[in-house]
């Protein structure tokens, strides 16, 4: 598998050659815009639509004691004070009979055609002004002035959600090969950067790299404990011009029991596969899509072969650059290749790395590639440079 990294990352401001460091970049700094975008649509029965608007109607309540000021899609009844959940049932009965509510409900439990973003964002400016009406009504406020406080309710409402099935993550990028004189252009600093050769590696036929964390800020006594690594699947990624859609009522899973879980899962007669598959066949769902999402990227892309290391905001302690920034043993660098127009320093500079690393290692052999702009061909030409090795072998 090969890594291109620039001159800054790898030598200049995060040292990355010398730290072995393998970074995990945000959707917004890999290279394309539609990076990782899940499109989450809606389809369920009754018993889904209704348990989605109660929700609704919920966060509303609870931004309404709030002044309007936030959407607190995790809290549940069990967080209403004493007094107030009678209130909310009281404006649920109310809500729910209103005729808009009830016919809105059968249409879409009706529906085949999955409802997209659009489409679900005209339903709730629909029913918002009834909804807050009767929350209004519950909490003896004023209707008018909490319809005109919560104005823009809807949008940031599901926006939110949104953001339930689609938990931020953070990406290593590798390639199959560095031949192709696009992906210099593109990745390797327009041939001026340099390109990681690491070993292959598999486990049950996937392509993994062992990856470690280690705090920069540990104790002498941590800091010399043997690092413990963790296999890391490399996982392809899929070429298409159609983003994975993801049903929201089958893959709401960060939702946290038990009252997340309570929300979506009424569990009522009728109720389809994904309000009544178990919560176990649910979070595999989710976590099946959250996969298929951060691995796609358009047919555009596709001469890149591009595979990924992804992790998931649960997994890591910490989301600034240096808790996204892994270590790699330096046995698992196989070689570095030199861009046509890598600077003769930069070069210098990185071979006494090596030659350093090797030595304090024990290594014996470690390989270097010049990369040559062949005119009129797609492909660069790599060279072996022989010498260079001889010379850290030395």
């Amino acid at each position: 598998m090969y890594r291109f990294r620039s001159v800054e990352n790898l030598l200049r401001e995060h040292g990355e050659l010398e730290k072995q460091a393998v970074y995990f970049a945000p959707p917004e700094e890999l290279n394309g815009p539609e990076q990782g975008r899940l499109g989450v649509v809606w389809r369920g029965d009754i018993n889904a639509w209704r348990s989605l608007l109660s929700h609704y109607l919920l966060c509303l309540f609870h931004s309404a004691k709030a002044g309007g000021t936030a959407i607190p899609v995790f809290a549940g009844e069990a967080r209403l004070e004493e007094g107030e959940s009678g209130a909310f049932k009281k404006a649920e009965v109310s809500f729910f009979v209103q005729k808009i509510v009830a016919e809105l409900i059968h249409v879409l439990a009706a529906k085949k055609a999955p409802v997209g973003r659009d489409e679900m964002l005209f339903y709730l400016k629909c029913i918002h002004n009834t909804a807050a009406g009767v929350a209004a009504e519950a909490l003896e406020l004023d209707a008018k002035q909490l319809q005109e406080t919560t104005a823009g309710f809807e949008t940031v409402y599901l926006e939110t959600i949104e953001g339930l099935v689609s938990p931020k993550w953070f990406a290593a990028c590798f390639l199959t090969n560095c031949s192709g004189h696009a992906v210099w252009e593109r990745y390797g600093q327009d041939h001026r950067g340099v390109c990681l050769k690491f070993r292959d590696k598999a486990i049950y036929g996937r392509s993994i790299l062992p990856l470690t964390w280690r705090n920069e800020d540990e104790t002498d006594d941590e800091a010399e404990e043997e690092p413990v690594y963790f296999n890391h699947t490399l996982r392809p990624v899929a070429y298409t011009d159609e983003p994975p859609a993801l049903n929201f009522f089958d893959a709401a899973g960060p939702l946290p029991l038990p009252d997340g879980a309570a929300q979506w899962y009424s569990g009522g007669e009728g109720a389809d596969d994904g309000a009544d598959a178990g919560f176990n066949e649910w979070m595999k769902n989710f976590w099946r899509h959250f996969e298929q999402s951060v691995t796609s990227k358009t047919a555009d892309w596709a001469d890149d072969n591009e595979h990924r290391i992804v992790l998931s905001e649960h997994f890591l302690e910490e989301h600034s650059e240096k808790g996204r920034t892994f270590t790699y043993a330096f046995d698992d660098l196989e070689a570095v290749i030199f861009g046509a127009q890598t600077p003769d320093l930069v070069r210098v500079e990185i071979i006494e790395i090596i030659e350093r690393k090797c030595n304090e290692a024990g290594r014996s052999g470690f390989d270097f590639y010049q990369a040559k702009i062949v005119p009129g061909q797609p492909q660069v030409e790599l060279v072996k440079l022989d010498l260079v090795q001889s010379m850290v072998e030395w």
